[in-house]
């Protein structure tokens, strides 16, 4: 049963529901002071972080009694993610996470592009990738198409999970990058629209995400992909 969304769950369906137990991220405080204010008894887990993340298979499993299970899903995870280290050991490729962008008039504006401490920036290093974008404050800064231009990115991944349903979204998406011709990534045909519904929520399915990110990086034949 669905509850609302990942950021703006409906209390009143949770309530009504009566929970044993409700999981609430660190980062979604406002939610987490209302399951309190609500007197439901929660577990705060904070998925800011990739190690965060697997900590949680650990004390969620540990909280719903199924501590083993938890373990065996801990150390599934910690494997798949060894074995992309052992792959993405070459020089790495700078290479743009872009999370959205204006697409009303169907050119190339207004990019969101993931920065090296976010979830997805995250995901990209440890894929191999090598974020160009500045640590900051700002953690998905706005990007120009002359800001591209500059950065000259050699793989380009855009995500864009709501086109999931739109058979024609991906070509539309990738379709727009030819206007930048002399970015590397487009030059090479290494511009990568991505529409898996999970791209955007953090949890243990990020290595799913982290071993499609290292498939383009480093195909397994050598090739551009």
């Amino acid at each position: 049963m669905r509850v609302g969304g990942h950021v703006d769950p409906s209390l009143e369906a949770i309530l009504s529901l009566r929970p044993d137990l409700v999981i609430v991220e660190t980062a979604n405080r406002e939610t987490r002071n209302a399951v309190a204010a609500l007197g439901l008894p929660f577990l705060e887990i904070d998925h800011r972080r990739l190690d965060g993340i697997l900590d949680s298979t650990l004390s969620i499993g540990e909280a719903c009694g199924v501590a083993d299970h938890a373990e065996r899903l801990h150390a599934d995870l910690t494997a798949r993610m060894a074995s992309v280290r052992e792959i993405a050991d070459r020089d790495p490729s700078r290479a743009l996470v872009i999370v959205g962008r204006d697409v009303s008039t169907g050119r190339l504006r207004d990019l969101y592009a993931a920065g090296p401490g976010t979830f997805l920036g995250q995901i990209l290093e440890a894929a191999g990738g090598e974020n160009p974008l500045p640590s900051g404050e700002i953690g998905y800064p706005v990007l120009s198409r002359e800001a591209v231009l500059r950065l000259d990115p050699e793989v380009v991944f855009e995500l864009a999970p709501e086109l999931a349903g739109d058979p024609d979204g991906r070509v539309r998406l990738g379709a727009a990058w030819g206007e930048l011709s002399d970015v590397a990534a487009v030059r090479a045909g290494r511009v990568h629209i991505l529409l898996d519904q999970r791209l955007l929520v953090p949890g243990p399915h990020f290595v799913d995400i982290l071993e499609t990110f290292a498939s383009y990086l480093y195909p397994a034949d050598g090739s551009d992909r």
